[in-house]
């Protein structure tokens, strides 16, 4: 079990509750010990969130049970039984072999007499009744919480049931709204780049046509129909509509969509504008999209050219008439150094300095009350080094931060371990953690 039982963030409850686990865990046989603390952690996390699924309820009692009482044969009865001492064999006559759980209060009771017992030379034999105590007295706080399992019992909502907050909000409309504009826009030139592309397929042998940052349009273009995609032939149809999707999808989809979305999570409230596309020689062009937030206007292109793979992005910073070009970190820098004072929170900074280190590991938004509310984001898993890099921007912006529909049990002890308790006896599956004091406000 990794967390401090004197973490001085943490629920009083919860220290008391992993306190019990470590004894437990240290009890426990080298073999089966990362199996009970597994079960120990599931349920630490159940205590801590006041929240578990139905279907888990009665195997994790189970589970927990068996290993709390496998770590008193183990830890307790077995090393009093392989030694010789005649201390040791004194105490062993005294204790069940088997532990019945209801019982441990006689038991406790027995080990309390037998150590009164013990002649003063028994160091070793008297250690080992302490910790036989020390697993006894804490044995209730896990049984409790086992009989409080039915009360925290509520399906834990889907992800896509969590509010996603204004911020996400915005994000995921105005991601649609650009991607629809891109399309919309490459498709009014699709026929004549697909036509002309046909042409190229029918004269040049498919070594011509290199896979660069176009892998699906170079597939297609290799895998022509007998007579090049002309009109003789049959498939000519088929062949042009799926050429035309495979270069939707590794421009649009492919060349522009990843920076589109970073851009618009890092630097909230940019307006989508107008998009744009030209075509040249030799299946070239290119394909971009203004954005604008206050005085900056933000050009993002692509520029491609498909028969030799080629994609090449570009970002542009001011008018049309007097754009020039920009690195992604000036355009960042540029954005932040003109933040508008409403998106200049301190939830705002929080959420513009982890979408920059972590990219799409984390869902968030601002609360009404100021506060960053965070929940994962499917099929991105967020580690412990993940939730330290969000403990402490949260704690340098001064921000309180709110863990909604937590699932991952791992996620969720990593938040523990780092502070985050439940908001109030009503939350199921939230965890919310206040930010640390400045060092300044610690002293005398």
């Amino acid at each position: 079990m990794h967390p401090s039982p004197d973490e001085p963030s943490a629920d009083p409850r919860l220290r008391e509750f992993t306190k019990a686990c470590q004894v437990v865990s240290m009890l426990s046989h080298p073999d089966t010990r990362p199996i009970a603390e597994a079960a120990l952690q599931a349920l630490r996390v159940a205590v801590a969130t006041r929240s578990i699924r139905t279907s888990t309820v009665k195997g994790l009692r189970q589970s927990i049970r068996k290993h709390v009482r496998a770590a008193w044969t183990d830890g307790v009865v077995v090393p009093l039984a392989r030694s010789r001492d005649p201390a040791d064999r004194a105490v062993l006559q005294r204790l069940p072999m088997d532990l019945d759980l209801k019982a441990h209060r006689s038991v406790t009771d027995v080990l309390v007499s037998v150590a009164g017992m013990l002649p003063e030379q028994a160091h070793g034999t008297r250690r080992h009744v302490d910790l036989g105590l020390r697993y006894l007295r804490n044995l209730p706080v896990i049984l409790g919480a086992l009989d409080d399992l039915d009360t925290f019992v509520g399906e834990a909502p889907p992800r896509t049931a969590t509010p996603p907050g204004k911020e996400e909000e915005d994000h995921v409309q105005a991601l649609a709204t650009a991607t629809r504009r891109l399309r919309a826009e490459f498709a009014k030139v699709l026929p004549l780049l697909v036509g002309g592309l046909a042409e190229a397929a029918h004269r040049l042998p498919p070594a011509d046509f290199q896979q660069g940052s176009m892998p699906t349009v170079a597939g297609i273009l290799c895998a022509r129909p007998v007579h090049g995609g002309r009109a003789a032939d049959p498939e000519r149809t088929g062949w042009r509509r799926r050429l035309s999707e495979a270069l939707l999808h590794d421009i649009v989809d492919g060349g522009l969509r990843p920076e589109l979305a970073r851009l618009l999570r890092r630097h909230h409230g940019l307006v989508v504008g107008r998009a744009s596309c030209s075509l040249g020689h030799d299946h070239e062009g290119a394909l971009g999209l203004c954005m604008t937030r206050g005085a900056v206007t933000l050009r993002l292109a692509v520029g491609f050219a498909v028969m030799t793979g080629r994609m090449d992005l570009v970002h542009a910073v001011g008018p049309d008439a007097a754009s020039r070009r920009a690195g992604a970190a000036e355009v960042d820098a540029i954005l932040d150094d003109s933040t508008p004072a409403y998106l200049d929170t301190p939830a705002h900074r929080a959420m513009r300095r982890l979408a920059a280190a972590c990219r799409e590991s984390f869902s968030m938004s601002r609360s009404e009350d100021g506060e960053l509310v965070v929940a994962e984001r499917s099929r991105a898993p967020i580690d412990a080094d993940l939730v330290g890099m969000l403990v402490g921007i949260a704690d340098e912006e001064g921000v309180a931060v709110r863990f909604m529909a937590l699932r991952d049990t791992a996620l969720a002890t990593a938040l523990i371990d780092s502070g985050f308790t439940r908001p109030d006896d009503r939350s199921r599956g939230i965890l919310r953690r206040a930010p640390a004091a400045p060092a300044a406000a610690l002293g005398p």
